[in-house]
């Protein structure tokens, strides 16, 4: 596994951690020891993105060159330890990017050409609008308060701070509050204020959401005026 921490983070309905127990040999390539690594054989150190060569590609099409302001210190490479054209031989990763570089200009690039690129930017192809529109909600659960007294349906945003949680354990996120309901370092069931009056309840209340047989214990929060909520 190269980077990422699915074992915290992917979706329940995987039962990725209970998949990867049957794995007979798990390694995982990653700049933190985290829940994943605890479950694999071999830790690997990876580098910081500021340490090797990389691509990326804007939601428009974009071609963007990511290129190393140190030296490697520690670890290795995500695009170096790509195996070459020759058996048993290592490319390093700014060969790899120019190359992919080459690929989406249909062209080889020149010397000036590449600088160019890693300088700037690539126009690449263009994608269309609907290949990378997004849904802003990631599924739909009823929702049961107090007393039991069940409130129909409910949206499940996805965090803008952390996506898919693959950011929570940037504090500096975690210190960043909600746009709406000022919350930090905490998560919580968003209700309309005249909501929370029908049903009784207040800042902090327990309220069990419901989805696909699992369960969730969660504070409720409402705004009222104001964006003045604390977390609970």
């Amino acid at each position: 596994m190269l980077g990422g921490n699915p074992v915290y983070d992917a979706p329940a309905d995987l039962d990725f951690e209970q998949a990867l127990a049957k794995v007979g040999t798990a390694i995982h390539l990653s700049s933190y020891e985290n829940e994943t690594s605890q479950h694999c054989q071999w830790l690997l150190p990876q580098t910081h993105p500021f340490e090797t060569w990389g691509d990326c590609r804007a939601q428009d099409g974009t071609i963007c060159v990511t290129q190393p302001l140190i030296e490697t210190l520690l670890g290795r490479q995500v695009h170096a330890r790509t195996p070459g054209p020759a058996a048993g031989r290592q490319v390093d990763s700014q060969t790899l990017v120019r190359r992919a570089v080459d690929r989406v200009a249909g062209r080889t690039l020149n010397d000036k050409e590449w600088r160019q690129t890693a300088a700037r930017w690539f126009p690449g192809r263009q994608r269309s609008e609907a290949s990378f529109r997004r849904a802003e909600g990631t599924g739909r659960s009823r929702s049961q308060a107090r007393g039991g007294r069940r409130i129909g349906t409910g949206v499940l945003p996805q965090a803008r701070r952390f996506t898919t949680a693959r950011f929570a354990n940037n504090g500096w996120l975690q210190e960043t509050p909600h746009l709406v309901s000022k919350l930090t370092w905490d998560n919580a069931a968003l209700v309309s204020p005249a909501t929370a009056k029908k049903l009784g309840l207040e800042i902090g209340s327990m309220v069990r959401l419901e989805l696909g047989g699992r369960s969730l214990q969660i504070p409720a929060s409402s705004c009222r005026g104001r964006p003045t909520v604390r977390s609970a």
